[in-house]
Formats: structure tokens, C-alpha cells, sequence
């Protein structure tokens, strides 16, 4: 089964996804929750654009002071069964395949277990077109011996079959993997986008 991502925006180079816009954006406001930094939870109404420099904006309720909240002042946010979390010091993929090293941004969650994957709306801007545009990355998070360990994997961007190649090696350096597993990561190919990865995570996971 396609791993459908929910997405904010209402374009996207649309491979094996599938766009859904039940999150808030502009000036709407949905129902929702965040979790302080003290693991505290707080109810009340949301707004956020999906942006690696976006802050959610949150209500008590619709009458009330807006608060405005960076990734390091919150550990995560959620409307419906959207859920976005902080993620810290990551190197992101951007254009023409450079990375970008981020300190903080808002990631959503697409799967949890031994292995966590995010999905960054990085904003970079695209030599060709003159214009900006995201640069969608998995950041994937490795919990293991007390130690944790990131990487990002740029999803749907259009890099050269070379450079594909060397993401799936890190890929499968970074799960150390054989057999199956690593199988799966090859036979990903450019014009998938690496879209597979979500499901090979979970699979990674389901047998740990």
C-alpha cells in the first residue's frame, strides 16, 4: 500500500503521492494541540505554513492572543492526524543537490519506530526558473545504543542518476543493512523520487 504524505501546499511533483490540504494554512485556524518543552499539553487552535523557517501560530481559543511558537520552543504540534515535530541540526538537500544546514525547523511525521522518519518542506531557490520552490527531504532518525544519528534524503527532486545512487548507498550504510532490506533500497530508481523510501523504513522497522 502507497504511503499517503499529507501535504499543505496545492502543487507538488506528484509521483506516488497523494496531496491532501486538511492542514491550516493562510489565515485558518484548526483544532488542534502542542506539546511544551516541559512535555505539558496545551489544546487550542492552530495555523502553519509549511516552511523550514515556519512557526506555528496558536490560540487558546479563536478570540484570544495570538502565540507564536519557533521549533525550539515547542516539541511538537498536531491537528487532526497531522503531527509535526522540532528537529535540530540536520543538513537538508537543496537546489542543484547542495546541502543546507539547518538548526531548527518543523518536521511532519510520516512513520515512527526504531527508525523515525520527517518530512522537511525545505524552501530553496531554483536557478532555472528564477523563482523559489521546496525541496522536499525524508530526514530520517536512527535511535541506537544510546547514541542518535540523522540523515536526509532529498524525495522527489530531480538529481542525476549518479547522485541517486549515492543516496541509496547512504541509505544503506546508514540502516547497515544486507539481504532484503538493502534489495529493496537498489531497486529504487530516479524517476520514483526515492518515494519508496517511507515503506522500505517500515518494513526495517517490522522486522526489529
Amino acid at each position: 500500500m502507497k504511503h499517503l504524505l499529507l501535504l499543505l501546499i496545492p502543487f507538488c511533483f506528484c509521483t506516488e503521492v497523494i496531496i491532501c490540504q486538511n492542514i491550516p494554512h493562510d489565515k485558518e485556524f484548526k483544532k488542534g494541540h502542542i506539546i511544551l518543552l516541559d512535555s505539558t499539553k496545551q489544546e487550542g487552535y492552530l495555523n502553519f505554513y509549511a516552511s523550514h523557517t515556519g512557526k506555528v501560530k496558536f490560540k487558546k481559543t479563536l478570540t484570544t492572543e495570538l502565540i507564536k511558537y519557533s521549533p525550539d520552543e515547542i516539541i511538537s504540534f498536531s491537528v487532526d492526524t497531522v503531527k509535526f515535530e522540532s528537529i535540530k541540526n540536520i543538513k537538508v538537500i537543496g537546489p542543484m543537490g547542495s546541502y543546507a544546514p539547518l538548526k531548527k525547523c518543523f518536521g511532519e511525521v510520516l512513520t515512527k519506530g526504531k527508525v523515525s522518519i520527517n518530512l522537511i518542506y525545505y524552501i530553496g531557490h531554483d536557478p532555472f526558473s528564477g523563482s523559489n520552490k521546496y525541496y522536499y527531504n525524508f530526514c530520517l532518525t536512527q535511535n541506537a545504543n544510546g547514541t542518535k544519528s540523522t540523515i536526509c534524503l532529498p524525495y522527489n527532486q530531480r538529481l542525476k542518476k549518479k547522485r541517486i545512487e549515492k543516496e541509496k548507498m547512504k541509505l544503506i550504510d546508514f540502516l547497515n543493512v544486507e539481504d532484503e532490506i538493502k534489495t529493496l533500497i537498489l531497486s529504487m530508481n530516479r524517476e520514483s523520487g526515492l518515494s519508496e523510501t517511507v515503506e522500505i523504513i517500515k518494513k526495517y522497522n517490522s522486522l526489529q
